[in-house]
């Protein structure tokens, strides 16, 4: 049995490394000639030039040389004809139950649809608002009369009244719309259709003293 050839790739590295090994053969042969001349012409410096020369003969020996070409022969193949090889070799026929292959080929997953979700009804009862409370009325005075008032210096700058207690608050609105406050701590006035005599003090806040009465509702 024949050994089998080398490939292309492995003959031309073979060719470089044998190329190689011959450069290098070459340099240790031109170095080997250079130094006995070195050593001879170190006295009259004829040794370099002498190297030079040799090196150089050895390298146009090397380029003159012939290169070694690899050629390749690739071994002769023989194929067989599809045909016969198809003839030669028979694979037989797959056999597989009828039933699997329908169960494979026409069943599907059934599908399913959920049904609408509908919210139960609720059954809280409906929410009313509170009622709003309503603002409470100001609170009516108990009592109430209206008539003149005058003035006089009082010395406790209080008002003079025909029946009321001592200390009772006394207010007064005036028919212009001014108001004032004070306490009964007098006796007073007697003149027709005058109920208050007030201080000087008080009268001022709701008519000119020149004025001398004023009309007022009191209330306490």
């Amino acid at each position: 049995m024949a050994s089998p050839r080398p490939s292309r790739g492995r003959l031309i590295r073979r060719r470089l490394r044998q190329r190689r090994a011959c450069q290098f053969a070459v340099c240790l042969a031109a170095i080997s000639l250079a130094v006995p001349a070195l050593l001879a012409g170190s006295s009259n410096g004829s040794g370099t030039r002498q190297v030079t020369g040799v090196a150089t003969a050895a390298t146009h020996r090397h380029a003159a040389a012939p290169r070694p070409t690899a050629t390749t022969t690739a071994p002769a193949t023989t194929v067989a004809s599809t045909a016969t090889a198809a003839a030669a070799v028979s694979v037989p026929p797959t056999t597989e139950p009828p039933s699997a292959r329908v169960d494979a080929v026409a069943w599907h997953p059934p599908t399913t649809t959920a049904p609408p979700v509908t919210a139960p009804p609720s059954t809280a009862p409906p929410t009313t608002p509170p009622p709003t409370a309503a603002a409470p009325a100001p609170a009516r005075p108990a009592h109430s009369e209206s008539g003149l008032a005058s003035y006089y210096d009082d010395p406790n700058g209080g008002c003079a009244h025909k029946t009321l207690p001592f200390g009772t608050v006394v207010h007064i609105t005036a028919s212009n719309g001014r108001t004032a406050t004070c306490v009964v701590d007098d006796r007073g006035p007697f003149g027709p259709g005058r109920i208050l005599d007030l201080d000087t003090s008080i009268f001022a806040r709701l008519a000119p003293l020149s004025a001398g009465l004023v009309s007022v509702t009191a209330t306490w």
